[in-house]
């Protein structure tokens, strides 16, 4: 059984470049567009990793690894 990340991204071309790299290197990759998405994603489901970016729109990185 593959480990699962979750790559967290507003932008589109950066979380898909990082799905392809987690992929490739044997992981299995979960996707969220924005922090709310991550928060719901990591309700329901366990992570080995959890990839973020820091910058995003509705909710930063930062403030979304504090509430996880």
């Amino acid at each position: 059984m593959k480990l699962k990340i979750l790559v967290v991204d507003d932008q589109t071309i950066a979380r898909m470049g990082t799905v392809f790299i987690v992929e490739d290197i044997g992981f299995k990759a979960d996707i969220a567009c924005n922090g709310s998405e991550a928060l719901a994603q990591v309700m329901t489901h366990r992570y080995a990793l959890i990839l973020m970016d820091f910058n995003m729109p509705d909710m930063t990185g930062a403030v979304c690894t504090a509430k996880i």
